[in-house]
């Protein structure tokens, strides 16, 4: 059997992932001028620039993280809010009301969400 390669399963760079991949490079290269010339300013410079991209680095992917979390959470809140509703324990109708609310929210925020990140 032959392995074939599907171009649909291979994702093209970001332009968020170009920029800082080229940012890191022309730090790098901004810190070995500063070297060999001696100027203590491009020093300086090139370390801010690399501080700045590897900060944009990990937000990134801390945002990731929170957005797989987030879902995670609202999966675990939905089964228990169903737990709820399905017990045969009388609720008090606030907590009732309180969890129609919270379904109502969560259900509208689902959708909105994904265009603010």
């Amino acid at each position: 059997m032959e392995a074939t390669l599907r171009v649909s399963s291979v994702k093209a760079p970001s332009k968020t992932s170009n920029l800082l991949q080229y940012g890191a490079l022309a730090a790098r290269m901004l810190k070995e001028i500063a070297e060999a010339t001696g100027a203590p300013y491009l020093k300086t410079i090139a370390g801010l620039a690399t501080l700045i991209i590897q900060t944009v680095e990990t937000v990134r992917y801390n945002k990731e993280e929170c957005v797989r979390m987030t879902g995670f959470t609202y999966e675990l809140i939905c089964a228990i809010i169903n737990i709820c509703k399905n017990t045969e324990a009388e609720l008090p109708p606030s907590m009732v009301q309180n969890i129609e609310k919270f379904q109502e929210y969560v259900s509208f925020n689902t959708v909105i969400s994904p265009t603010k990140f």
